[in-house]
């Protein structure tokens, strides 16, 4: 016999007894416990994909054309983004649906600043502009077929004053212009004027293949004075991005190039501009995002016409895959940026850019 006191024998479980209780309390704690783990990874989830669009971005706002792979990014498609946040918020609706405002709102961070969409709210700012509306169309146009008919349906439509074009053979400036209006061919930069005009000066690069034309200089005789217009052509990063998209090794050094001869023609043509900047009207093909530090270093000081008075992405310049906004108005000081939009396919890589400008004066 024991020598224990009842109270403890009975107190003890005998061996073959099943403790019915601590099972029964682990089940209940289990699903609990995963549910937390849960929780924990959706937060984790959705602030890590809201740090690294903000970095994205960042990344594209300070260090494009300045480092080889933010130049990458620069010029690839942007929607991909719109991936990650949108993948993070089936998982959080799912798991933590009072964090959903975290991948939502890093979704429109995607649709926003990182495809650069424009609102046109500096449109509704007070700003004195008393003359008439001056109208102009700039267009590349580049490769494909041209439709010429379109393109002169889109200058009778917007009852455009002026039309610059980039690329351009003679034939198709003097098929393109309205009768009375007057044409010029500067060597692949074209412009059509609904007023009499004279050029002043022409940039031109050397290439092997010879010279061709980066700027040229215009003063337009209109009713109420004579403007200060530049069609513009800057070196493209077509043959550095081609590099890249074969995974070459020379794709850094490539594009490091390509950053250096584009920022040397963006310096050269603002310079040529500078003497007339305030009433200056500078448009065409820059080949530059408004991200580019070279973009912000050469053409700060004018008014971008889409992100003053457009809306939308903006973009003029298409592939298979994205498009991209790298086809610019710009006014100087004494001009009031009234609207600007993008015009219909016309047959070419790059769409028309529209714009709609008043003298303050």
């Amino acid at each position: 016999m024991s020598t224990y006191p009842r109270r403890y024998e009975t107190a003890t479980p005998s061996c073959t007894e099943t403790p019915s209780a601590m099972p029964l309390r682990l089940g209940r704690r289990a699903p609990q416990a995963t549910k937390s783990r849960l929780h924990r990874f959706a937060a984790w989830l959705a602030w890590s994909c809201a740090v690294g669009l903000l970095t994205v971005w960042l990344t594209l706002a300070l260090a494009s054309d300045r480092w080889w792979a933010a130049t990458l990014l620069l010029f690839a498609p942007r929607w991909v983004w719109a991936g990650p946040p949108l993948l993070v918020a089936l998982l959080v609706a799912l798991a933590r649906p009072r964090l959903l405002w975290l991948p939502l709102l890093s979704l429109l961070f995607v649709v926003g600043p990182i495809m650069g969409f424009c609102f046109p709210w500096r449109t509704f700012l007070p700003g004195a502009a008393t003359g008439p509306a001056f109208r102009i169309i700039t267009c590349n146009c580049g490769t494909g077929k041209l439709d010429i008919e379109r393109l002169a349906s889109l200058i009778q439509e917007t009852q455009a004053d002026v039309v610059l074009l980039q690329e351009c053979h003679s034939s198709t400036a003097q098929t393109l212009a309205p009768p009375g209006w007057s044409v010029e061919n500067a060597w692949g930069l074209c412009v059509i004027s609904r007023h009499p005009f004279r050029q002043v000066d022409v940039l031109r690069r050397q290439w092997p293949a010879g010279w061709f034309d980066m700027c040229a200089h215009y003063r337009i005789d209109t009713p109420y004075g004579a403007v200060e217009l530049f069609n513009v052509h800057l070196a493209t990063p077509r043959g550095a991005l081609e590099t890249a998209l074969r995974h070459s090794r020379q794709t850094p050094a490539d594009l490091e190039a390509n950053s250096a001869v584009r920022r040397y023609e963006s310096r050269i043509v603002s310079e040529f501009v500078s003497e007339d900047k305030d009433a200056a009207i500078v448009a065409g093909d820059f080949n530059l995002p408004p991200e580019s530090a070279i973009f912000r270093r050469s053409w700060s000081d004018y008014q971008d016409a889409f992100a003053t008075a457009g809306l939308g992405w903006g973009y003029t310049k298409f592939t298979r895959w994205h498009g991209a906004r790298i086809d610019h108005v710009l006014a100087g000081s004494e001009w009031r940026v009234e609207r600007s939009w993008v015009g219909p396919d016309v047959g070419s890589d790059h769409h028309p850019l529209v714009a709609e400008l008043r003298l303050r004066k």
